[in-house]
């Protein structure tokens, strides 16, 4: 039976713990991932929050391979610590001379906000079923916790000026529209390789945005500690993609 046939049957037979997951879990990683990585930019420089938050894709491989195989090979260790040795390239200076002084937490969220996107994209690849066709509910469910979360909090509230409305049309129809949609199907039918690839760019591309809109200053550290992101990413999928072709199996053939 074709891959699109075992994924029409699936689609059927959804068990009530993977629709516990997709409607409960995923919403709660959206609303996490982006409320901790907007509230670390608050607290923390916005080029180190940005690239400590861009270590999700080693994040990534490490939960697949562990979930998938209950161990993790030396590469993929290798990898992780290489690319967190980019984020110590950055903390380790201020750390020794201000400890930290307000920036931990932002750092911290910053963190959590990548776990959430690994834990996201690998339940996005593990689920039964795609999740691209019911993600505007998805969507509108963690919609509805950031407006819960809001009010309970006894924040103002006040209209959005035009240019917040665009801008959050703007961020709704790309980063996290059509984004999640075009990586969703990434996921489940493009080279696992190329894909994960690409994705392993953001960090230098990131990087290089902050520097020309000069939001960030230039500091020798920052391409640096991207390069060492991005190489530890390398190393750790030189193990992980053929990791991903055999969890694509596995996921297919359930």
């Amino acid at each position: 039976m074709s891959l699109r046939g075992r994924e029409a049957r699936r689609s059927v037979r959804v068990s009530w713990q993977w629709k516990l997951v997709i409607f409960g879990l995923v919403p709660l990683l959206v609303l996490g991932a982006v409320g901790a990585y907007l509230a670390g930019l608050g607290m923390a420089p916005t080029a180190e929050a940005s690239l400590i938050t861009y270590t999700w894709p080693v994040m990534f491989i490490l939960i697949s391979q562990w979930a998938f195989h209950r161990r993790i090979a030396l590469p993929v260790i290798a990898g992780a610590l290489i690319a967190f040795a980019g984020a110590a390239l950055l903390l380790g200076p201020e750390a020794l001379n201000n400890g930290f002084s307000g920036n931990l937490t932002g750092y911290g969220l910053a963190l959590v906000a990548g776990g959430c996107w690994a834990l996201y994209s690998w339940i996005w690849q593990a689920t039964p079923v795609a999740i691209a066709p019911v993600m505007p509910g998805l969507f509108l469910l963690a919609g509805a916790g950031a407006a819960a979360a809001d009010t309970v909090s006894g924040s103002a509230h006040a209209l959005p000026s035009g240019t917040a409305l665009v801008a959050g049309v703007a961020l709704g129809l790309g980063p996290y529209g059509l984004a999640m949609v075009a990586w969703d199907l990434a996921l489940r039918k493009g080279p696992t390789a190329l894909v994960g690839s690409l994705a392993y760019a953001v960090p230098v591309l990131a990087a290089l945005f902050l520097l020309l809109a000069g939001i960030a200053a230039p500091d020798w550290r920052l391409p640096l500690a991207a390069v060492l992101v991005v190489l530890g990413s390398l190393v750790a999928a030189g193990y992980g993609a053929s990791l991903c072709i055999k969890t694509m199996r596995i996921v297919t053939r359930a």
